[in-house]
């Protein structure tokens, strides 16, 4: 007899802001995750009448219904035991904070937040989490190594080249793909996914290397929005480095 498969956490997203969405999104599924989507508290009111979820992630500046009433008007109603949710707003500051507490949440991240800080969290209200860091390490500390033999900060070069050229390389795909120069786009997806190789962002790589196959139609489509959220989280981790 099979043993059961241990049952994935269930979450929900209440996030008004589509890029912020597809952010948290991406780092949600790096950390193994997956999760349903309101874009507003009635949508959010709704999906959790309906039940069955271990964790909210709660937008808590949104227009008409915000995340403070939203989760005010749910524990008044709630029953058995209470979900935890983790509030999201754009300050840390502890008034913030005890205003998040106060309306019923259980936990606060301030917006923008590492990925490390998201895991954390998650960890502490649903239990250990196997973390796919955002950044392979290998190849960096490869690039420190041989700066080091070099005497030149290679990996502040190639993050710095990064930085400045990818921006560009990603508008420039993305007028290919609404054009449909699918020459272009297989150029452009090549060059982002060795730039992403270079710095170990294996995510995003994997999606412009995705995006270039299907060029060449030799693979499923890759959403544009799945590519520029996984090269968004890499820009970000990249500019924390020390």
């Amino acid at each position: 007899m099979k043993a059961d498969l241990p049952r994935r956490p269930r979450l929900l997203l209440t996030e008004d802001n589509a890029l912020a969405r597809k952010l948290i999104l991406t780092l949600l599924d790096q950390l193994g995750y997956r999760a349903d989507v309101a874009s507003d508290g009635k949508e959010a009111l709704a999906a959790l009448r309906r039940g069955g979820y271990d964790l909210v992630l709660m937008d808590c500046e949104m227009p008409e219904l915000d995340g403070f009433e939203t989760i005010r008007q749910w524990r008044s109603e709630e029953t058995g035991a209470p979900v935890p949710v983790i509030a999201i707003t754009g300050h840390g500051g502890a008034a913030d904070r005890e205003r998040c507490f106060a309306a019923g949440m259980d936990d606060h991240l301030a917006k923008p937040f590492e990925p490390a800080d998201l895991a954390a969290a998650l960890d502490r209200w649903l239990g250990t989490t196997s973390v796919a860091p955002v950044l392979d390490p290998v190849p960096l500390e490869a690039l420190r190594q041989l700066g080091e033999r070099a005497g030149r900060d290679v990996v502040g070069h190639i993050v710095g080249l990064f930085l400045e050229q990818v921006p560009a390389r990603l508008e420039a795909l993305r007028q290919a793909l609404a054009s449909g120069d699918q020459r272009n786009v297989e150029q452009h997806a090549h060059w982002l996914a060795n730039s992403a190789d270079q710095v170990g962002a294996r995510a995003a790589s994997a999606c412009a290397r995705q995006m270039e196959d299907h060029a060449r139609g030799q693979a499923e489509p890759v959403a544009w929005d799945q590519l520029d959220a996984a090269f968004a989280v890499t820009i970000a981790e990249l500019r924390n480095l020390d």
